[in-house]
Parts: C-alpha cells; sequence; structure tokens
C-alpha cells in the first residue's frame, strides 16, 4: 500500500469570540484557588476564610501577569464567559461584538 503525502493549506487565524481584561482574569483565579484552599483546610470562622481568600488575591496579582502587561484576554470556550462574570444568560453561546 502506497501512501499518498497529505497537504494542509489555506489557514485562517480567527480571532476568538469572547474577551475578558486581565484583571477579572486573575480576579477569578485568586477566587478558584482561595475556594479549594477554603474547601481543604475547612476554617471555622469567616474571618479565617477572609484571611486565605486576601492571601491568595496578594499572591495571584503579585506573580500573575499584571494588567500593565496584558489588557485584554480572548477565549473560544462560553463557559469561560460565565467563570468570569458568574452569571449565564441567553446569549452565552453567541459572540460578544
Amino acid at each position: 500500500m502506497i501512501r499518498q503525502p497529505i497537504f494542509l493549506h489555506d489557514f485562517q487565524s480567527q480571532p476568538a469570540a469572547y474577551r475578558s481584561d486581565q484583571g477579572a482574569i486573575l480576579e477569578w483565579i485568586a477566587a478558584a484557588h482561595a475556594q479549594a484552599e477554603i474547601t481543604i483546610q475547612n476554617p471555622a470562622t469567616e474571618e479565617e476564610r477572609e484571611v486565605i481568600t486576601r492571601r491568595l488575591q496578594q499572591l495571584v496579582f503579585r506573580f500573575g501577569c499584571s494588567t500593565d502587561r496584558i489588557a485584554p484576554r480572548a477565549f473560544t470556550v462560553a463557559f469561560m464567559k460565565m467563570l468570569l462574570t458568574g452569571r449565564r444568560n441567553e446569549h452565552m453561546h453567541n459572540p460578544i461584538t
């Protein structure tokens, strides 16, 4: 059996459908890590939970790429829009214009 070569061509760049600013993404990352840490540690008081949340916010904003280095971020998965905004709407399947 002789294999025929396959050629890929005619590539096109397509912009991602959804956008968010870096600050919102960093906040979401910090909140997700804080929630995970709270789940693991099971702190007794709201004050202890706030300490964990503040600590992780500080770490993410210190070591994450700052908003003056990355302005908007683009992504293609509508689910990420829901995660970043914290709400679901009837237009989740439609790109943001």
